[in-house]
């Protein structure tokens, strides 16, 4: 019996792609995929303390894609729109109710804008019709960029179509503000008589100044 145990065994070894296997015993068997699981979660953890390491070490979550990308603000009644910078905000109501010619389509601010009272009153920081609320804007962020229409006021000669480059307008400097530096302008646009007024602290960064060029130069009218 013992010769032919054996021979068996030889012959199992010497047959190609077989390999004489033990079979481990139930205890065994039950050990193995318990430190498989256990090698696996160990894996997972270091993978999410490495994340959460570098996470920290940042100082902030990654944005998401729509936090830096720019918005388009349209006022559906009006149909008047720009690109906003980032950080830069728009009014939730008009800052100068109390002009109907030019009317207000957009009053947008690297800072928040306060509410302006709809009471009758004339809210204007200077004869220029620059409103208050717009300016404490720009003190407290660095520009202020007012929209009216024309279209449908007085009779008057029709502005220029929009240059290609808003740098490029007419400019002219609007009323005298403390500490700050204000000019305005009017084009056409897209059959739209437009005027701008904007507001800049004098002291505010080459940035501020290109946020404006660039918001100024994305307005579009959309017809209807």
């Amino acid at each position: 019996m013992t010769d032919e145990l054996s021979t068996l065994l030889e012959r199992a070894a010497m047959r190609p792609g077989r390999d004489p296997r033990v079979t481990p015993p139930p205890a065994a068997r039950v050990r193995m995929p318990l430190v498989a699981v256990a090698a696996g979660l160990i894996a997972v953890l270091v993978v999410a303390g490495a994340v959460a390491f570098a996470t920290r070490r940042s100082g902030r979550a990654t944005p998401s894609p729509t936090s830096t990308a720019a918005a388009e603000v349209r006022t559906g009644r009006d149909g008047v729109s720009v690109v906003l910078p980032d950080g830069w905000y728009r009014s939730r109501v008009p800052t100068a109710p109390w002009l109907h010619s030019p009317r207000e389509v957009l009053a947008l601010a690297d800072a928040p804008i306060a509410d302006v009272p709809h009471d009758g009153a004339n809210h204007a920081a200077c004869p220029s019709e620059i409103p208050e609320a717009g300016v404490d804007a720009a003190r407290t962020g660095g520009a202020f960029v007012w929209i009216g229409d024309l279209s449908g006021g007085a009779t008057f000669d029709p502005p220029p179509e929009r240059p290609r480059s808003v740098a490029d307008a007419a400019w002219r400097p609007l009323c005298a503000l403390e500490g700050m530096e204000t000019r305005g302008t009017t084009f056409t646009e897209g059959g739209r008589d437009l005027i701008v007024s904007v507001v800049i602290r004098a002291d505010a960064p080459p940035e501020v100044r290109r946020q404006v060029d660039e918001l100024l130069d994305s307005v579009s009218v959309t017809p209807g």
